[in-house]
């Protein structure tokens, strides 16, 4: 009987109704795929002199043995995606600098990355590409890997004038009431900022040091840490609203999740 209800039990089906009456959610929704990419919903940075830098590796080939391209989408702080910009592998790697010429504005906002197949194939691909993020100022980066798994979309061959592609969020949007704790000391001496970013097609709320927050769909907003607070506590209704934290002293630039 398990066996028989199993597929049925994740189905788009059954993962709405659990979704629905809370009974054991699941929170990633590519999970029921046999076949997906998934990205995480990396920021970019262009504001007060910050530059950006993206490397990643090409995993299709290297685990599934297929030629692929990287295929990026890039969005402003509202959620509204700006352009799409594609890397071809060299050598099994892909780099690029994000900066206010690049991306045409300082300021900042997200961009997701999958790794798309060049050839059609009957192979199940399930991709993952957590890549690195770098970002800095006068040519020094501090370098971070994805921060959330955020969007995936069904297996896709490039289309070199793709007028978009038809992203979905991989997390939950069930809203529960869920706490952390920053993992960073709260020194004087460092300006400490939050990133956090909403992958989800509904509205999140966030609330730091008892101040809430609203974080539209796809949007993203970057938090000023007060320094009088030794901790830092993060309530929301998201499952998991994990930020990036920028540490700045001087010309030192640390990065890192929360």
């Amino acid at each position: 009987m398990k066996k028989y209800l199993k597929p049925l039990y994740n189905s788009s089906l059954g993962v709405y109704v659990r979704n629905f009456i809370g009974f054991r959610p699941p929170k990633y929704h590519f999970q029921k795929e046999s076949s997906f990419l998934l990205s995480y919903l990396f920021v970019w940075r262009t504001d007060q002199g910050f530059t950006t830098i993206f490397k990643a590796s090409d995993i299709i080939k290297k685990f599934y043995g297929e030629e692929s391209c990287l295929v990026l989408a890039f969005f402003d702080q509202n959620g509204n995606e700006i352009f799409q910009k594609t890397l071809q592998f060299k050598q099994g790697l892909a780099e690029i600098i994000i900066d206010s010429d690049f991306i045409g504005t300082e300021s900042i906002g997200t961009f997701c990355a999958l790794n798309t197949l060049l050839n059609d194939t009957d192979i199940d691909i399930k991709a993952t590409n957590r890549c690195y993020v770098g970002y800095g100022k006068n040519g020094s980066f501090s370098m971070v890997h994805g921060n959330l798994l955020a969007l995936y979309t069904k297996k896709l061959v490039y289309v070199s004038k793709r007028a978009s592609i038809p992203l979905k969020p991989a997390i939950s949007s069930r809203k529960g009431k869920y706490k952390y704790y920053l993992q960073k000391s709260n020194w004087d001496f460092f300006e400490n900022n939050l990133i956090f970013t909403n992958p989800l097609d509904r509205d999140i709320n966030v609330t730091i040091c008892d101040t809430t927050y609203q974080i539209r769909s796809k949007c993203c907003k970057i938090f000023s840490v007060d320094k009088n607070k030794e901790i830092i506590e993060v309530e929301s209704d998201f499952i998991f609203p994990r930020p990036l934290i920028f540490s700045e002293c001087n010309q030192y630039i640390d990065v890192h999740h929360g």
